[in-house]
């Protein structure tokens, strides 16, 4: 089954998009907070997301319950590893916590 144009775009905008955070962010996290740094990235690449959503034809279509969901995902599966990796990358290559 052949892809459409559009999958295509997406997939590649969030390959660039998550995996540039780790060699910028070895970069920042000796001048600043990585927590601070990983909220800019996660305010960031969220309105780039969104952007290229709405471009592409898309809505977001949730109620609150769908909200409360996804908001207890995002902190689990990438606010608390992403904290604790950039928080390393202190100590660490970015190529190894990227890892």
């Amino acid at each position: 089954m052949l892809m459409d144009f559009r999958s295509i775009l997406m997939g590649v905008s969030f390959s660039f998009i998550w995996s540039s955070a780790f060699t910028s962010a070895k970069i920042i996290v000796t001048a600043a907070s990585p927590l601070m740094v990983l909220s800019l990235r996660f305010l960031i690449s969220g309105l780039l997301g969104i952007a290229l959503a709405r471009m592409l034809g898309q809505k977001i279509q949730l109620n609150k319950g769908e909200w409360t969901v996804v908001v207890i995902i995002g902190i689990s599966q990438n606010a608390l590893y992403l904290a604790f990796n950039f928080i390393a990358m202190q100590w660490i290559e970015a190529g190894l916590a990227a890892i």
